[in-house]
């Protein structure tokens, strides 16, 4: 009974962020990339010549996105040890 249970909720967690992601990447590609090709736009820049329809420029800008914070959020934890 509780086996059942704990496979029905999982089954349902599982969908539910499966759909949750599905929506992000969805709003992701729908808003931000169009702000930051517009942004491209304005500074002279054309969107990626090897993305052709596929889509593959909405990872590569979430990826550089999320590395920038990452590599931001480093640089100052290191920074506060070194003078610390």
């Amino acid at each position: 009974m509780v086996l059942i249970m704990t496979e029905n909720f999982l089954l349902i967690l599982g969908v539910a962020l499966f759909l949750i992601s599905g929506i992000a990447t969805f709003c992701f590609g729908r808003i931000s990339v169009k702000h930051i090709e517009k942004e491209m736009a304005r500074e002279g820049q054309s969107p990626p010549e090897w993305d052709k329809g596929i889509g593959a420029r909405i990872t590569i800008y979430a990826i550089v996105i999320v590395t920038k914070k990452l590599l931001i959020k480093l640089w100052s934890a290191f920074c506060e040890a070194l003078y610390a």
